[in-house]
This record gives structure tokens, sequence and C-alpha cells, in this order.
């Protein structure tokens, strides 16, 4: 199964994910939103109509590392992104 994981590499919590992710040597396709403008246009897309992100636009955060599986399967939990990579 694969998935994306978009991030920013300024995000401690993407850091973090990102180290986790390899030692567990699961592969995953990084979608750094910073990087440039079509990667930021993609990110924004999900994070202004998934209601995943009703949270994240309350708290004007910005919502990353957050982790799209080709099933549909979405979350910002990297612990939670493992598991279901195992399924």
């Amino acid at each position: 199964m694969s998935f994306k994981m978009y991030g920013m590499n300024s995000c401690i919590d993407c850091i973090n994910a990102k180290k986790l992710l390899k030692e567990k040597n699961i592969n995953y396709e990084l979608i750094e939103i910073t990087e440039d403008t079509t990667s930021m246009k993609e990110f924004l897309k999900l994070r202004d109509n998934l209601n995943e992100f009703v949270k994240v636009r309350q708290r004007s955060t910005i919502g990353v590392p957050f982790f799209v599986f080709d099933d549909g399967k979405m979350t910002f939990d990297v612990d939670e992104a493992i598991e279901h990579y195992k399924k």
C-alpha cells in the first residue's frame, strides 16, 4: 500500500515522522508543501475542503504531517499511518 505524507522540512513533527518511517523502512511519497506552489496548492485544496481539517482550521494551524493513503484513509497520526500501512 502506498501513501503520501504532506509536510514541511521546518516542522519538528514532520521531521520526527520522517525519522520514524525511515526506521520502520516504510516507503512513502513526501509532498514538501513549501517546495513549490504546485505542492502548496495541492495541500491547501485538501486543507480547505476536507472535514479532517475542521479543528486545524479552527485553531489556525497548518495541519502537517498529514498522511493520505491510496485507499482513502487519512490521518495526522504517524503511528496510525504505520499501522494502516502494515495491513
